[in-house]
Order: structure tokens, then C-alpha cells, then sequence
């Protein structure tokens, strides 16, 4: 059953009519279509296009989300609803969590009548840092996140890489864009004593001009060190956790040109570890 629904009514479930939020014929219809058709799955897409209410209103958006599960639901057969919905603009400066159901756009009763929320959003930045994906090519890859864990914990994110495949046509070939099940490479290898060195370093360096590096911010030690020795972000940040853990770095405070700034630098133990990472030990893997 494949039509482009181009000639077809506008669908819409669900108006105002004066302040109450009444069916369409549209209800009945689609009810009768998933009962004769015997659907397993009702894909609809957008939900912004379904109504004519108050996409801000909890109450109308609420009456609509019930209309949309009963032309799902019925005696001798139901099918699972999935509707595919849009997210609101972040504020300036801010950017959207990938699994934050909040991010949908309009009332939040949508959220609470679902009985599942994903969120499908780009690789950021930092996503492409931790696996090692360039600037260039990380708008191909998007991550799938259980926004609304319900059933379960929570997991990991579900990654898909965008493909080009070519369709026939009758008379000839036109190339659409697919989503293809990604694993991203998590596993970055272990440090070798230059690279630590390099690190350690680095962090005593900074805290000796008075700038010691920080977890985020302008000073973040995991972006400026990721850039300087091209390491890993993922690597680096482990690093960090790991030297904090041991008591190889610690929390420093410094006064300069009369600002007060609190980063890390290096204890007796990381002083006497950096030490011990000689040029002879460079290819070497701990």
C-alpha cells in the first residue's frame, strides 16, 4: 500500500471548535484503515500537522494524543503509534542534551501521554572528539537516544550513519538517503609514556604561567590538549580521572594580575611519576 498522498485531504485528527477539542471524520477513518488493514505500526510524521489546537496548550495537546491511540486500538486488533515529532530552538549560548525529552517543542503532556521518547540528533563536537570523527564528516552520523526510559535502565546511544543508495525508477535511478546501523570506536588504546609525559607536562607548564588547566571552559584541558598533541579527547579525559583518582594531580589555586584561578597541577607524586617518564620508555605501553 504505497501512495504519496499528494492529491490527498490534509490529514487532521483533531480541531478547537470553540474552545473544545472535537474528532474529525479523519479519526474514524483512520480507525477503520488500521482495523482493515490489520497495521502493526502507524508511522505519523509530523504530530505538528495532525491538529489545528494550541500547540502550547498541555490540555488540548492531551485530547489529541488520546484521539491519536484510539484510531490505534481496537477490539480485534491495535497497532503501535510512532510519531515523529520536532524540537524547540535552545536558548543562545545552550545546547540541546541529546537524551532530554524536554527539547520536544509545545505542550509536555505529548511527553507524559507517550509511552516511549526517543531523540535522534547530529554527532556534536564533542561526540565526533570522543570517537575520533572529523569536523567534516560528523553531520553524517546521528546518535538514537531512550529519552524516556520507562521500562528499564538506561542505556547507551543507539549510532547510524547516513548512506546514499540508488532507487530504480522506470526510466531511470535516483539516490536516497538511508540511516545504516554505526558502532563507533570506543576503544582508543592505551597511552604510551611520551603521551603521558606530554600531558603531565602540559598540565605543570600551564600551572607554572599561572593559567592551570580546568575540566571546562576556556582552559579545558581535554579540548586545548586534544588539539596540541592531537590525542584522543576520550583519552585524555581518562587520564585526568585516573591522575585525579592516584593522587598524581590535584586541585590548585593561583593569584594572577589580581584574579584569582583554580585549576590542576602536579603533586610530589606526579612530579616523581613525569620524572620517571624518560625518553629511553618512549615506545613503551603501560
Amino acid at each position: 500500500f504505497i501512495r504519496s498522498g499528494v492529491d490527498a485531504e490534509k490529514f487532521v485528527i483533531a480541531k478547537d471548535v470553540g474552545g473544545q477539542i472535537m474528532a474529525t471524520p479523519h479519526h474514524a477513518a483512520l480507525k477503520k484503515l488500521v482495523q482493515d488493514l490489520k497495521l502493526d505500526l502507524l508511522v505519523i510524521d509530523p504530530f505538528v500537522q495532525t491538529h489545528f489546537v494550541t500547540e502550547s496548550s498541555n490540555e488540548a495537546i492531551s485530547q489529541v494524543m488520546v484521539l491519536l491511540r484510539d484510531s490505534v486500538v481496537g477490539d480485534e486488533h491495535s497497532a503501535a503509534l510512532n510519531l515523529v515529532h520536532h524540537i524547540r530552538k535552545p536558548p543562545g549560548g545552550l545546547r540541546a542534551s541529546a537524551d532530554d525529552m524536554m527539547v520536544a517543542r509545545g505542550a509536555s503532556s505529548m511527553l507524559g501521554e507517550a509511552h516511549f521518547v526517543f531523540n535522534l540528533s547530529d554527532m556534536s563536537k564533542r561526540d565526533a572528539e570522543e570517537v575520533g570523527i572529523d569536523e567534516d564528516d560528523r553531520r553524517s552520523y546521528l546518535r538514537l537516544d531512550d529519552a524516556k526510559t520507562k521500562m528499564g535502565p538506561p542505556g547507551d546511544a543507539v549510532w547510524f550513519e547516513r548512506h546514499g543508495e540508488d532507487m530504480v525508477r522506470k526510466f531511470d535511478t535516483e539516490e536516497v538517503g538511508v540511516l545504516v546501523p554505526w558502532v563507533p570506536d570506543t576503544t582508543v588504546g592505551m597511552a604510551t609514556q611520551t603521551q603521558k609525559r606530554q600531558l603531565l607536562e602540559y598540565i605543570d607548564g600551564q600551572h607554572g604561567l599561572g593559567k592551570p588547566l580546568t575540566s571546562r571552559g576556556k582552559r579545558d584541558i581535554k579540548s586545548l590538549a586534544t588539539k596540541k598533541f592531537k590525542l584522543r579527547r576520550k583519552m585524555v579525559r581518562d587520564l585526568v580521572r585516573d591522575w585525579k583518582r592516584d593522587g598524581v594531580i590535584e586541585t590548585v589555586r593561583v593569584t594572577k594580575g589580581g584574579q584569582k584561578l583554580r585549576g590542576v597541577g602536579l603533586t610530589v607524586k606526579g612530579r616523581k611519576l613525569l620524572k620517571s617518564y624518560g625518553p629511553e620508555a618512549d615506545l613503551k605501553r603501560t
